[in-house]
């Protein structure tokens, strides 16, 4: 019985060793166990464990399978570093479906990486008022929208062309949508379609129906610029020629640019019906914008105009149907000299409440003997000097007096008195900006027909209340 209980135990031992062996080997293979191992076999070769050939005979076999598995590892190895997995050989392609796109997508030509796209989407509520007895003059509340949307791409280094769209009727003086016809679909009109071609920093030539009026107005830098001369909607059609060189003069803190802006403009076809000739007009704009000192700035120029073709001309479309007319044609030239000047101060009280304040106004005449008309605006602008995020803000007021035949009735603010010239009058608004290219802004007008009220019966005091907020993008 003892016989047995000592051959089951060695056979444990025998097995627990070799279950050793087997961990040993394979959890520690780089570990050298062979020293260690002698010892332990020898120490049970004494106690009567195991005999002298059994202990040589598991020492062999320790070796024996460490060598084995020393040889696998070392296999594994060189066959992972020369073998690079399934990931590593795709690593750095381009899926498939990339690889059959065409080559002008892969590899766009430069004038599709230089895109710039803009827009803004604006909300209105609009209140109007006239009051008078005509039946057609009613009190108005509706509800607008306008969505403009454009791009410009540099298809090489001197040249740039942009195409933009815009929401509207085809009325260049407004491209509002009003909310009405039972959920109507509303028309996309091309706003600007334009290219231009900047040869020197200074120099700029432009053609198309242009992005913007190249032409500088008083509170040019505002929220809202002067619309005496130009509602802020028209994209003018025709050429520009627009010189701007900073820095003729420097003096410390104190310095001189100048700049000339010169556009021709066609108004219309030939119209052989009225005077045969095309109405077109030519301008040029000599200016300069002088910083007296680093907070204060004064900006001038004086615009010379000529009209070809408007004389004798039938009534051009969308007329405010205020010039002088003569069986429906222009009775006056309107070769007139325009004025415009802005004196801006930044930070005037030392403090951020008032971060600037501006005093702009522009003048208009028209020699023309027969009808020897004027025109002008006067206004002031505080606050910031631009609306860019949270809590910028501005206020601005105007007053104005626009003569019957000083100006073409095709060209100033549509919604001061509808358009019209022979009227005057007061505007205020203020600006708040919401976020970064979001702000909201409200707009008063009140103007008045120059004419005697009582010569003027139909022709009364119009009031109009805008409230906006827009989104730039």
């Amino acid at each position: 019985m003892e016989g047995r209980k000592n051959k089951k135990c060695k056979v444990c031992i025998i097995f627990m060793f070799v279950m050793f062996l087997a961990i040993s080997t394979t959890f520690f293979p780089g570990r050298s166990f062979g020293g260690d191992m002698e010892i332990l076999l020898d120490k049970l070769v004494g106690k009567g464990i195991l005999t002298k050939s059994e202990s040589e005979g598991l020492l062999k076999e320790m070796k024996e399978t460490k060598e084995v598995e020393k040889g696998k590892t070392e296999v594994q190895k060189a066959k992972t570093e020369t073998e690079p997995t399934k990931t590593e050989e795709k690593k750095g392609e381009s899926p498939e479906w990339v690889k059959n796109l065409p080559d002008w997508i892969k590899n766009p030509p430069d004038w599709i990486k230089n895109m710039k796209f803009s827009g803004d989407f604006r909300l209105r509520y609009e209140y109007s008022h006239t009051d008078s007895t005509a039946s057609d003059d009613p009190e108005r509340n509706r509800g607008r929208f306008r969505l403009r949307f454009g791009v410009d791409t540099r298809i090489v280094d001197d040249v740039t062309v942009g195409l933009g769209v815009a929401t509207g009727s085809g009325d260049p003086r407004s491209v509002d949508q009003t909310f009405q016809d039972a959920f109507s679909t509303k028309s996309i009109y091309i706003n600007y379609a334009y290219a231009q071609y900047k040869p020197l920093q200074w120099l700029g030539l432009l053609g198309g129906k242009l992005r913007t009026n190249p032409i500088f107005r008083a509170n040019s830098l505002g929220a809202w610029p002067s619309e005496l001369a130009w509602d802020n909607d028209i994209t003018p059609e025709g050429a520009a020629v627009v010189l701007n060189y900073p820095a003729l003069w420097k003096l410390n803190s104190a310095s001189l640019d100048v700049f000339m802006n010169n556009a021709f403009f066609l108004l219309d076809e030939n119209d052989p019906a009225g005077s045969g000739r095309e109405p077109y007009m030519f301008v040029i704009q000599p200016g300069f914008n002088l910083k007296i000192m680093k907070d204060i700035n004064f900006k001038a120029a004086v615009a010379k105009y000529w009209f070809n073709g408007v004389k004798g001309k039938n009534q051009l479309n969308y007329s405010s149907n205020s010039n002088t007319f003569v069986g429906g044609r222009y009775v006056y030239n309107y070769d007139a000299w325009i004025g415009t000047a802005e004196l801006g101060y930044t930070n005037p009280f030392n403090q951020k409440i008032v971060p600037y304040v501006g005093l702009f106004g522009e003048y208009i005449y028209n020699p023309d003997p027969d009808a020897e008309e004027t025109a002008y605006l006067g206004g002031i602008r505080v606050g910031y000097p631009s609306i860019r995020k949270f809590g910028d803000w501005q206020f601005s007021y105007t007053y104005r007096r626009l003569e019957k035949d000083a100006w073409l009735d095709i060209f100033p603010d549509s919604t001061f008195y509808s358009g019209a010239t022979n009227s005057k009058g007061h505007k205020a608004g203020f600006y708040f900006g919401l976020a970064k290219n979001l702000f909201c802004d409200v707009n008063y007008w009140h103007a008045v027909n120059i004419l005697e009220y009582s010569t003027s019966p139909t022709k009364r005091p119009n009031d109009v209340l805008q409230v906006d907020i827009q989104f730039n993008f």
